[in-house]
């Protein structure tokens, strides 16, 4: 029997140990994601940007709900994590990649501004304000392009 196949949009924020060493953190987040997601069918994108990471998984649900309640469990890198949006999967947005990553610079600051903008998407989490899966996917799918 087939398992459902979800994607699903979380964003936290990183802790203050985290953001002393980010770019060492990250590296190894990174690492470990590309490792587990391989082993488990999970593919995706991680964006992290002013202490924010936004991330996109895809898999199996059971899969993707497991490894959002580890990443919330994870004290020592987010804090305060908001799925944003989970929903059943059409087709992948990110079939090749077991973890993309992108940290974003100010061009692709643009990009996703242009199609919402971050500010509102980081409110989504703390104040409750609505940000469709529709814009969300297009911020993914854009900053994919610059891969």
């Amino acid at each position: 029997m087939e398992q459902l196949q979800i994607q699903a949009v979380y964003l936290s924020f990183a802790t203050r140990a985290f953001k002393m060493h980010a770019a060492t953190n990250i590296e190894q987040i990174i690492q470990e994601a590309q490792t587990h997601n391989s082993q488990n069918d999970i593919t995706g994108q991680l964006i992290y940007h002013g202490g924010v990471f936004i991330q996109l998984l895809e898999g199996e649900k059971s899969k993707v709900q497991r490894l959002l309640g580890a990443i919330a469990c994870d004290r020592s890198r987010h804090e305060n994590l908001t799925v944003l949006f989970h929903q059943p999967m059409q087709e992948r947005v990110f079939s090749d990649w077991s973890m993309a990553y992108q940290e974003l610079d100010n061009h692709s600051l643009d990009i996703v501004n242009s199609i919402v903008p971050w500010q509102k998407i980081i409110r989504a989490s703390e104040e409750g304000e609505t940000v469709t899966p529709d814009k969300i996917f297009m911020v993914f799918k854009g900053l994919r392009e610059r891969l």
